[in-house]
């Protein structure tokens, strides 16, 4: 299996990517060019994606009232919006082969700690689809009815 990472950072993103033996794209996936110019290359590089795997995201911790909405609409660029434009790039991509059923396998790993004042710790988090997850205001103050 060949690796393809992108990043907004050129030489991080090419000396982890020699470190994998992959390729690098440089890619800003906060606009919806950069991801479609990742599905692009990545296509011309290698026919197909196999793997997506949407773990690009960062933090900005800040009390509601302070928190600037251009930071706000950045995040929900990179770790919301990139993923789905990413897999709907790699889908349509995947239709017009007819590769029917077998398309990519996709894994969205959830970030591994919760933001939050007093919130969980790293490894303490579960995933969002995980059931036995309580509400995020249960974490974040465990002593709540």
């Amino acid at each position: 299996m060949q690796v393809v990472l992108a990043d907004v950072n050129q030489a991080a993103g090419r000396e982890q990517a020699a470190r994998l033996g992959g390729d690098f794209i440089l890619a800003n996936l906060i606009e919806r060019q950069g991801c479609r110019q990742l599905v692009d290359e990545t296509l011309r590089l290698h026919g197909t994606v196999h793997v997506l795997v949407n773990n690009a995201g960062y933090q900005h911790v800040s009390p509601i009232e302070d928190f600037p909405e251009d930071q706000w609409e950045r995040m929900i660029a990179l770790m919301l919006t990139a993923p789905f434009l990413l897999t709907r790039y790699c889908w349509a991509r995947d239709e017009a082969a007819e590769m029917g059923p077998h398309r990519q396998h996709r894994l969205d790993p959830c970030p591994g700690r919760l933001a939050l004042q007093g919130g969980l710790h790293r490894g303490q988090a579960r995933p969002w689809w995980d059931s036995r997850a309580p509400p995020r205001w249960k974490a974040a103050n465990p002593a709540s009815p």
